[in-house]
């Protein structure tokens, strides 16, 4: 898992085992949060959150133009 996460351009993800993997390794990523409940917060570079769909599409155009 952690192969293809390295070689993927960026993860977007929930709160799981291979988002987990993602911040480890510190690739891009893009991490589906609750606003109700944030249990997680993304830290370093490229690593951004988001609540609703507005914010998703901002963040995975930033991510996909690098």
């Amino acid at each position: 898992l952690a192969e293809i996460i390295k070689s993927s351009k960026f993860f977007i993800g929930n709160l799981c085992f291979a988002y987990s993997v993602a911040e480890g390794l510190k690739i891009p990523r893009l991490l589906e949060a609750s606003p109700d409940f944030p249990v997680a917060f993304p830290v370093g570079a490229n690593a951004y959150d988001f609540y609703h769909q507005n914010h998703f599409e901002k963040f995975f155009k930033l991510l996909n133009s690098n």
